[in-house]
This record gives C-alpha cells, structure tokens and sequence, in this order.
C-alpha cells in the first residue's frame, strides 16, 4: 500500500473539511463491510486513561480527546488523538497525532499510518476485526517486545482500550495502559 498517497490525501481532506461537517459525511455504501468494526467510534470521545505502575497499582494519566472520521469518501477512517497534557516518557504517550485507518480486502486486514507531533515520525501497523467485535492491532508500537492493542466493549457510548506487552512469543500477555472513552458527540 502507498503510504505517502493514503497519508497525503487523508491529510489534504483534513485541511479542507470543516469539523462540523466531517462526521456527517458518512460510511460509503461500496465501503468494505469490515469498515463497519470502526464505524461506531466515529465522532468526539472524551478519554481517560490509567497507566500501570512499577508497584502493580494503576494511576491515573492525563486525559485526551479523541475524534474519529470517515475520509477518502466515506471508505477510511481517520482519528485525532489531542492530549490534556504535554508529552512526556519515551517513547511519549501524549501530544497530538493522527492516524489514517483503511481496510485491504485482499490481505483480510486493517493497513494504519500513525503520526505525532512530538515524534515527528510514521508508523505503520495491522490490526484485525475480532469475532467479539473487537479490533487488534499488532506490531512493536516503538518499542523493542511485541506488543498488541485492543479496541473492545464498543457500545454507541461508550469503548474500552488496551496496550499489551509479551515476552514470551505471545503465551502470556500484561496490560500496561488503558484507555476508556465516553462520547461527547
């Protein structure tokens, strides 16, 4: 797949949509069906979100704001990820970026480019619809063990959200970060 066409398009849609307008334009009928796993997700999320700590126990991170858009008329999804708070860690967790989602029928699969502002840096990754309604995202999310992230519990207001590590060839999986999103519109 072309990343710099799907990067380029998504982000000259961007520019000229006005953002009431862009979650009104719609899934288009001759959309891929798998389109349908991101479909409710698509308007403005308020997001909380819990890191584990070195003792076990989860604290509370910064919360974000989370738009989710049909682009490339109505066959691909695209998300803006804007933080409460500065971006901090390394590899950073927050800051602002934005994510290009479309679906490939011939490889079965989601295609994803992630850019942020404080990494100044393209990610590619896959992920699959789940039998559950899930979607899981794998790759190493710039870090050095695999790792893997889940869209699940998807309800009209609500989604949860996980980032999990493994260390044994995918056997055994920790989480180490969540997210919980509650629809704003």
């Amino acid at each position: 797949m072309d990343r710099i066409l799907i990067i380029a398009s998504a982000l000259l849609l961007s520019a000229t949509a006005v953002a009431d307008d862009r979650y009104d334009l719609g899934r288009s009928p001759a959309a891929p069906v798998e389109l349908d796993a991101y479909a409710p997700l698509v308007g403005e999320w308020a997001i909380t979100t819990e890191t584990l700590q070195q003792d076990g126990t989860w604290a509370d991170s910064p919360g974000a704001q989370w738009n989710f858009y049909f682009i490339l008329e109505g066959h691909a999804i695209q998300d803006d990820w804007i933080s409460h708070a500065p971006p901090t860690g390394d590899p950073p967790i927050y800051g602002r970026g934005t994510n290009i989602r479309i679906y490939d029928t011939e490889e079965d699969r989601w295609e994803m480019a992630w850019i942020a502002s404080r990494t100044r840096s393209l990610s590619t990754y896959t992920a699959q619809n789940g039998p559950d309604g899930s979607i899981v995202m794998r790759d190493l999310f710039g870090v050095a063990q695999p790792s893997r992230i889940t869209f699940y519990d998807i309800r009209e207001d609500s989604f949860e959200w996980k980032l999990e590590f493994t260390q044994d060839e995918g056997e055994t999986w920790f989480e180490v970060f969540r997210i919980h999103g509650t629809r704003i519109r």
